[in-house]
């Protein structure tokens, strides 16, 4: 690993670690492993993207990995590839570039400010990624109830009207079970680390009752205090909307086994 690619990828790296730890309490302890080193964690990245066969990644993935690398005590690193590393990260920003600088920082800022009616997901993928990128902002921040509450309505945003008329979801009923689930989740000092979502050539597609319907797989990685590792897996079925909007109808979890037949 060398050349201004990698030490652009680096840096990006090193700054999304060091703003994770100075905000979140829990993964600061692990970041400061003297056994662990970026060098490393940027090691782990390149031999996971090169096992995966995968070319590009969202950042959410990248930084998930980095997570993870941190939050194993014992983990395989192998030996990078000779490759070139491509980072999002520019030095000259174009006037776009500066506007978004302008933008919110945090990522429950940068959620906030997120307009769904302008920026609606595309396709089921993203639609549920930007589920599990809420969740995981809304589990892992410490924020102000209004946040979490603003944050909470764009969840809802993503879900079908028919999830949403059923017995218990609505949006009173569903706020109380979520900060429930929030105080219980943090009582169990308990982190999500990363989440994966099936990419869109895997999703598979069929028409029910006159609607389209997407059927699709994501696992998540939960850390809990004794940085014990768990990974789970969910089905995910979306359903287009009157405006040509995926959105979720239900999900159900599955098995590691039922996961790999998807």
């Amino acid at each position: 690993m060398n050349g201004k690619g990698t030490d652009t990828f680096k840096t990006a790296i090193q700054n999304y670690l060091e703003y994770r730890a100075a905000t979140d309490e829990l993964f600061a302890p692990l970041f400061a492993n003297p056994n662990k080193s970026i060098d490393e964690c940027c090691k782990y990245i390149i031999c996971e993207v090169h096992k995966s066969g995968m070319n590009g990644f969202d950042d959410d993935e990248i930084f998930g990995m980095a997570v993870h690398y941190y939050d194993e005590n014992e983990i395989e690193v192998g030996n990078p590839p000779q490759c070139r590393i491509i980072s999002n990260v520019h030095t000259d920003l174009t006037e776009e570039e500066k506007a978004e600088a302008s933008l919110p920082k945090t990522e429950v800022g940068k959620l906030l400010a997120k307009d769904l009616d302008l920026e609606y997901p595309g396709t089921p993928t993203e639609v549920v990624k930007l589920f599990w990128r809420i969740n995981k902002c809304l589990y892992n921040t410490n924020m102000k109830e209004k946040d979490q509450k603003a944050l909470f309505q764009q969840l809802r945003r993503l879900y079908d009207d028919e999830f949403l008329g059923q017995k218990g979801n609505s949006e009173e009923d569903m706020y109380q079970s979520l900060k429930k689930d929030i105080k219980k989740f943090d009582d169990s000092k308990n982190h999500i680390s990363s989440y994966i979502v099936q990419e869109d050539d895997q999703v598979q597609y069929a028409e029910v009752k006159g609607k389209e319907e997407a059927t699709l797989v994501a696992s998540v990685l939960e850390t809990s205090k004794k940085s014990k590792t768990t990974e789970s897996y969910a089905k995910y079925i979306c359903r287009k909307d009157s405006k040509e909007h995926w959105k979720i109808l239900g999900w159900q979890q599955i098995t590691a086994e039922e996961a790999e037949k998807q």
